[in-house]
């Protein structure tokens, strides 16, 4: 990954990575990849929990009159792949992501 395009994703996620390794394999689709361990695979599946951590501390803290099935479907909605998905195209994080040129078509 070039330094153009980090300097443009650090700034579109207003953060600075320490390790641009993550960077790079979190960008980086399976379908491009040469080894699926240096794709994006392990760290989706990371990230899946960490959000999911994080969104059901804040619904616990922010909501505390309501029960856990309603908290449940509260945090289903949002770390569904419909909703991950839109925030990511918001952000434009789908214009970085490197696949394979099967996957190009699909893009468009």
């Amino acid at each position: 990954m070039d330094s153009d395009t980090v300097q443009q994703i650090q700034e579109v996620l207003e953060y600075q990575f320490k390790d641009l390794t993550f960077l790079s394999e979190a960008f980086l689709h399976s379908s491009a990849a040469t080894d699926r361990l240096k794709s994006n695979e392990r760290l989706e599946f990371l990230g899946d929990s960490v959000l999911s951590l994080v969104i059901c501390n804040t619904l616990y803290d922010r909501f505390p009159e309501y029960l856990e099935g309603d908290l449940t479907k509260i945090k289903s909605r949002l770390v569904s792949r419909k909703a991950c998905a839109q925030v990511a195209n918001d952000l434009g994080l789908p214009n970085f992501l490197k696949v394979g040129k099967g996957m190009e078509q699909t893009r468009a």
